[in-house]
This record gives structure tokens, sequence and C-alpha cells, in this order.
């Protein structure tokens, strides 16, 4: 009996399961870096997700005080501002409030008073605050306490200078109002006489 072609297939079953052992093993030590890249990845995305948490509370805090600041100046201490965050569509969405005597609603349904406008004027300066680089550090405000009643011009005044100072900001404000600008560092009146303009410095806060 020929045992010869017997032997020929063994021979090449054999080398055939030797191959297959050899790809079993790569498939499995491959399989081993896949999992240990896993849980790698798994790490950092932990550790990108808390650097972004930390970060996301760090910016919401400096938000909500510079605004609250703001608000509490012009408007008395019940009032603040809060931002709530949602996820929608895997994304984070962050979700403005008033505060007042500790109910909150949404800025669409201002309770009046320049409130809105007070808010607003602050959420820009925060934005500023935030940008980087940032650019040259002056706002020029044109009459920006125009929707305040008369009661509250001076508080607005007084809001602008303690962000100014918290900021470190050069704040230029243009107003008819004299209670507005009364904290000012340095008052300029601009008045008009035979159809000439003339700027002098007010050296009393009056």
């Amino acid at each position: 009996m020929n045992i010869a072609p017997y032997k020929s297939k063994y021979g090449k079953a054999v080398s055939a399961k030797t191959i297959l052992e050899s790809n079993i093993q790569m498939a499995a030590d491959n399989l081993f870096l896949l999992e240990a890249r896993k849980e790698d990845l798994e790490s950092a995305r932990e550790i990108v997700n808390d650097v972004l948490c930390n970060t996301q509370n760090e910016v919401k805090g400096f938000i909500e005080e510079v605004v609250s600041l703001a608000l509490s100046t012009v408007h008395g201490p019940e009032y603040s501002f809060e931002i709530d965050y949602t996820i929608k569509r895997n994304q984070s969405e962050a979700n403005f409030y008033f505060v007042k005597n500790g109910e909150k609603y949404s800025p669409d349904f201002d309770s009046g008073g320049g409130v809105r406008d007070t808010a607003a004027f602050a959420l820009r300066v925060v934005m500023y605050a935030l940008m980087d680089p940032k650019p040259s550090p002056i706002f020029i405000l044109d009459e920006p306490a125009k929707h305040l009643s008369y009661n509250l011009q001076e508080l607005y005044g007084i809001m602008l200078n303690e962000i100014s100072q918290l900021l470190g900001l050069q704040i230029i404000t243009i107003s008819q109002s004299v209670d507005c600008v009364r904290e000012a560092d340095r008052i300029y009146h601009v008045f008009m006489e035979n159809e000439v303009s003339y700027v002098e410095e007010k050296h009393e806060q009056t």
C-alpha cells in the first residue's frame, strides 16, 4: 500500500494546523492589545469628561457670580442668576434663569424694570472675560441705563464701577443721567454755547 499521498496530506494538515494556531495566537494577542487600548480610551474619556465637567462648573460659577452681582446691585439682593445644563441630542445645552426671592423663571418672562437689560450687559462682559486672547479692555456705553427707572440710575452706575474693578475694565459711559455717572472715576460735561461744543471736567461728582 502506498502511504506517500497520506503522508503528504498529513504534512499539509500539520502545516495548516500550525498556521491556524499561529493565527489564533496573533488574534489573541491583538485582542489583548485592543482590550488594553479600550481600557485606556475609557480611562482617557473619563479624565476628559471630568476635566470638561470641572471646566464647565468653573465657567458656570463665574458667569453666575458676575451676572448675579449686576442684578443684585441694581435691582436688589432678592435677584440672582443661575444656569442649568441639560443633555439634548447627546449635547450639553445651557438654560439661563433669573432667580427672585428663591423662585426661578425664564428671561423670556422678564419682570420689567430693565432686569433683562442689566443681565444682557453683564453677559456681554462675561463673554469678553472668557475670550482668549482678549481685545482691548475698553467698553463704550451709550445711554446704558435709559430703560431703567429714575431710582435705579445711580445703582446702575455703582454696578458699572463694581464690574469695572472686578474684571479690570475701562468703561466709558455716555449719559444724560447725572446719577448714572456719579460713581465714575472721571466725569466730563459736554455742552454747547453759540453753536460751539465745549468739554469740561467735573471735579465734583454732583
